[in-house]
């Protein structure tokens, strides 16, 4: 016996070092609970680290209320996560649901999973406020990088002095004004992309709470985020010389590497609920035993971005100051929000959540 725990600490040891955080015991939890609500006002209230029976704070009322076991299981309310799935997942040993999980995710995914209510998803009547809020940012994010653009090339041009400081001062407005909207296009991207992956990747169909901006819910997403988006950035830049002697551009293979890398990199930081936990186990063996809906996963968002990317760049170089920028801001919401809620039912499905709740269902 004794031999066996120490082999079985010095196991979580290693894959704590190299993989992150493996929590046997809490099963195959990809995308975990974050945040619970406060019993007084309903607002959103972040969990991270803190431990069970701790006090929580809420932001808008004040209110201090204890978080238990039972709360943290049901964080976010209508996540597809019953009362009988979590004894059902509690009664299995360790080793029994990580051997079920892997036979969950080796299943054939259903035809719809990316499909059904993923494309439309930003145009439902309860998710439109958020997705023009996002794209109103996005607009003013994209008019302030091309009139700085334009007063760049227009400075080059003869002209005499009250013109060229013109020139001047909008470039400064322009900087200004594209510094501040990327901290809130950032932000609103952040929050609104994690809510999204966070609730569908426990099986909720519509969001039941979005983060409330103005008291700065889920800022700390944006650190998952932009880590994500700079590691999967990584190979493409450090793999340079062999876009050259490819002959394909080098903004070119680092469009291609942001897709590749960065499911993987922010699923393994949620799963072990740290910007730096680059590799998780869970996460890198789903693409082993779950390689057909990873398949499924990259077709589908390539063929998102990719056509989100050709419209966009069309709409900025045709479409004009008003209705280009207008609709390149429209699209680049739209299409963000879409990649989330697709990462969603990839985390879903791999997870283990999607066979649990099939099989209950036919069971019904």
């Amino acid at each position: 016996m004794l031999k066996h725990n120490l082999l079985a600490a010095i196991r979580v040891s290693f894959l704590n070092t190299f993989f992150g955080r493996y929590d046997v015991p809490g099963g195959v939890n990809m995308v975990p609970e974050t945040y619970s609500f406060c019993p007084r006002c309903a607002a959103r209230v972040e969990i991270g680290r803190v431990q069970l029976g701790a006090n929580l704070t809420c932001r808008a009322c004040g209110h201090q209320f204890a978080i238990s076991r039972e709360q943290r299981s049901r964080a976010g309310v209508g996540q597809g996560r019953g009362e009988g799935e979590r004894r059902n997942a509690l009664e299995k040993k360790p080793a029994e649901r990580e051997q079920w999980a892997r036979e969950a995710t080796q299943l054939a995914p259903p035809p719809g999973l990316f499909f059904s209510g993923a494309f439309g998803f930003p145009f439902r009547l309860e998710n439109l406020p958020h997705t023009l809020a996002l794209g109103s940012a996005a607009v003013v994010l994209i008019g302030a990088v091309r009139l700085a653009v334009w007063c760049l090339g227009a400075d080059n041009e003869e002209g005499d002095k009250f013109i060229r400081v013109l020139l001047w001062n909008g470039l400064l407005l322009s900087i200004t004004l594209g510094m501040f909207s990327s901290l809130i296009c950032g932000y609103l991207a952040s929050a609104y992309g994690l809510t999204v992956l966070h609730d569908t990747s426990h099986g909720a169909e519509a969001m039941e709470s979005w983060p409330r901006v103005l008291l700065l819910e889920d800022v700390g997403a944006a650190a998952y985020v932009a880590s994500g988006l700079i590691l999967a950035a990584l190979p493409g830049v450090l793999a340079a010389e062999l876009w050259q002697w490819l002959g394909v551009p080098k903004p070119w293979g680092i469009a291609v590497a942001l897709p590749a890398f960065f499911p993987l990199l922010l699923l393994s930081m949620l799963e072990s609920q740290s910007p730096l936990g680059l590799f998780s186990s869970r996460v890198w063996q789903s693409v082993l035993y779950g390689w057909r809906v990873w398949a499924i996963f990259y077709a589908v968002s390539f063929a998102v971005l990719g056509i989100a990317a050709a419209v966009f760049i069309a709409l900025t170089r045709h479409g004009g100051w008003t209705v280009g920028v207008v609709a390149s801001g429209a699209v680049a919401a739209v299409a963000w929000i879409v990649y989330f809620r697709l990462l969603g039912r990839l985390a879903w499905f791999c997870s283990g959540r999607w066979a649990k709740e099939h099989s209950r269902r036919t069971i019904e």
